[in-house]
């Protein structure tokens, strides 16, 4: 025996078990190539004319864009257009609350009666002017 025999032997008896195991999946995986084979060919030549658009097309979809992530105010929880922060949805809004001007007592529109003192002066015209009855 060669020094590389010598060597090999011990290699090849711990690759003995491995390749007995490897012999059912290498039989299963056969058919599975086989049949991944059209594919692949398909999908060859569409790769080859994506990669260019795909170049073309890094700047707008990766994620640091603010149209397509997370961060973006038009499409998260934290958008003021539709959560319950917004002043247009909720109690605090001054449009749908007893807060609000425009229907409460305190509003410029429709104002109070005066107050009244409990006195009442009754005012008469004569010749010589107004005069007052008690």
């Amino acid at each position: 025996m060669t020094p590389v025999s010598l060597l090999m032997t011990p290699v090849s008896l711990l690759m003995t078990p491995v390749s007995l195991f490897m012999t059912p999946v290498s039989l299963f995986m056969t058919p599975v190539s086989l049949l991944m084979t059209p594919v692949s060919l398909f999908m060859t030549p569409v790769s080859l004319l994506m990669t260019p658009v795909s170049l073309l097309m890094t700047a707008h979809d990766t994620g640091v864009s603010a149209h397509d992530t997370g961060v973006s105010a038009h499409d998260t929880g934290v958008s003021a257009h539709d959560t319950g922060v917004s002043a247009h949805d909720t109690g605090v809004s001054a449009h749908d609350t007893g807060v609000s001007v425009h229907d409460t007592g305190v509003s410029l529109h429709t104002p109070a009666p005066p107050a009244q003192i409990g006195l009442k002066v009754f005012v008469r015209s004569t010749p010589q002017g107004l005069s007052e009855i008690d």
